[in-house]
């Protein structure tokens, strides 16, 4: 994922933009697209997905917890699966999101 462009998804939240680089910008390569392909396959867009991790990062350390980023995007993961609109399906892989974030077009 080039984090500059899925950052452009934030260009209005100078504070979540802040977050995406802090936690993304360092990341490995394979992890950035294991995020991308995650949120491009779920019917939640990139900014409920940040905010998702942000909320998550803040109870943890509330409470001195630890949780890797990748376990902490496939706990999300599980939970958006579960908690996605009834009868609304999963959508097809988005090529112009996923051409934002940086990833070639299945």
């Amino acid at each position: 994922m080039d984090i500059e462009a899925f950052r452009s998804h934030f260009a209005d939240s100078p504070t979540a933009a802040a977050y995406v680089d802090a936690v993304f910008g360092p990341a490995d390569a394979s992890l950035r697209a294991e995020f991308a392909e995650t949120v491009d396959e779920s019917v939640f867009p990139p900014r409920q997905w940040v905010s998702a991790l942000r909320v998550m990062g803040e109870w943890l350390d509330a409470r001195g917890l630890d949780l890797a980023l990748r376990d902490r995007i496939g706990y999300l993961s599980c939970a958006a699966e579960s908690g996605a609109p009834a009868g609304r399906p999963r959508p097809a892989k988005n090529a112009a999101r996923r051409s934002t974030m940086g990833d070639a077009a299945p």
